[in-house]
């Protein structure tokens, strides 16, 4: 089997030695390393920015998808550096963001400056810039604990000269600097062979729906307005009603979960105000919720019996039962041809809306009803049979994804 398919099993072949060594000393970054902070050019003289020089800031950092770093989103002049006593630190530098968050890390590839939200760790002669930034990757839960501050979380210069790391001979660095990247380049690949089963895994439902939908009976049926299907379509109140403690749940549109409703995180209602948002209509099993604000056109069959309302986010379609099955029309409404519809109708420069006439006016093929169940059950089986795949491939990520961790783990822990 492929080392995709056994998380780690690439990783094994690659050693690292794990003995302990008396050349091995603890050492202060201060000691080895020269900490420079950073600065910022006043924001507002034009003249300071444009530049050339890369001005990093932990937002770069946080943006980057390697180890080094080339570029920044903002430049500055040779005007503003002069003006604000940042200090050019040389290629090889370990950069790190020191402030919001603590913990980005990048080996700067051309000369460069920083913010003050940046620490940066010029090696001395000892010091092999890989390795430490290896090590460091390896400390940055240390380093988050000894963070402190009123706005945010903030560890200082001083701190940083005076954290502690084990430290080998420089030969010794290159050696375990070496492995250890080979064996995240090893599992940098397996993650991104993960994260593309994960993908097509989670492609697999609209796969499926499209293929029902796009052959017969359903491309050769009458295509009929949700309007003319349905007893009721209407929305949830236009005001938000006072929360309480505990009550009837009260669902918005982030209770839409994976097309289910998600019970767990609701606010509650008074029975009284569900009484009165229920006169008009009531959600029952077999019903559809649909999304009509921020995100569009989110079909949920309602398949639990507790009582509940909804707010006016959320759209109730009480199907005709004699002429739709609703778990057919469900379906239906994920398919491409209804998902186009939805796009052309949503109103709004910002926030996406669709009003109720929109949502009675989407057309869905409409076969014989025994044909509706006998598509709904298959869609159910092949989805059924997704979800698995999906969950597995979800799992296998996320082995894949702990093992960078693991493996400095398993270089450094021994030393410690």
């Amino acid at each position: 089997m492929s080392a995709s398919e056994h998380p780690g099993a690439e990783l094994a072949n690659i050693g690292l030695s794990r003995r302990r060594s008396n050349e091995w000393r603890t050492v202060r970054l201060g000691d080895v390393c020269r900490v420079v902070g950073g600065s910022t050019p006043k924001t507002g003289i034009d003249d300071y920015w444009h530049g050339v020089i890369v001005w990093v800031t932990p937002s770069d950092l946080g943006r980057l998808d390697s180890d080094r770093i080339t570029n920044s989103d903002r430049c500055i002049t040779q005007a503003g550096f002069d003006s604000c006593g940042a200090d050019i630190v040389p290629t090889g530098s370990v950069v790190m963001s020191s402030r919001a968050p603590i913990g980005h890390l990048a080996i700067a590839a051309v000369p460069l400056c920083t913010n003050q939200g940046c620490k940066t760790f010029v090696p001395g002669r000892n010091v092999d810039s890989e390795f430490l930034y290896f090590r460091l990757k390896y400390a940055v839960p240390d380093l988050q604990a000894l963070g402190s501050g009123a706005t945010f979380a903030e560890v200082s210069k001083r701190q940083c000269e005076a954290f502690e790391i084990p430290l080998p001979p420089l030969p010794e660095q290159k050696r375990i600097a070496a492995s250890l990247r080979e064996q995240l380049d090893a599992a940098a690949r397996m993650r991104a062979a993960a994260e593309r089963t994960l993908d097509a895994a989670k492609a697999l439902r609209r796969t499926h729906i499209q293929s029902v939908f796009e052959s017969p009976p359903c491309s050769t049926a009458t295509r009929v307005a949700v309007g003319e299907i349905s007893s009721l379509v209407m929305d949830g109140p236009h005001v938000t009603p006072q929360y309480v403690d505990s009550g009837v749940p009260f669902i918005t549109v982030r209770n839409i979960v994976g097309r289910k409703i998600d019970f767990s995180n609701t606010s509650f209602i008074t029975p009284e105000d569900h009484r009165s948002f229920s006169r008009r209509g009531r959600a029952e099993v077999g019903d559809i919720l649909y999304t009509k604000d921020g995100t569009l056109g989110t079909p949920c069959l309602v398949d639990d019996a507790r009582e509940f309302s909804f707010f006016v986010s959320v759209a109730l379609i009480k199907l005709r039962r004699e002429l739709a099955n609703p778990r057919y029309v469900a379906y239906a409404l994920e398919s491409p041809d209804v998902v186009n519809q939805v796009e052309q109708l949503g109103m709004g420069a910002g926030l996406k809306h669709m009003v109720l006439r929109s949502i009675r006016s989407l057309t869905v093929p409409m076969p014989p009803l025994e044909d509706q169940q006998r598509l709904a059950d298959e869609l159910d089986v092949r989805i059924s049979q997704a979800r698995r795949l999906e969950e597995v491939a979800s799992g296998h990520a996320a082995v894949v994804g702990r093992l960078p961790a693991a493996v400095l783990r398993r270089a450094f822990l021994s030393h410690e």
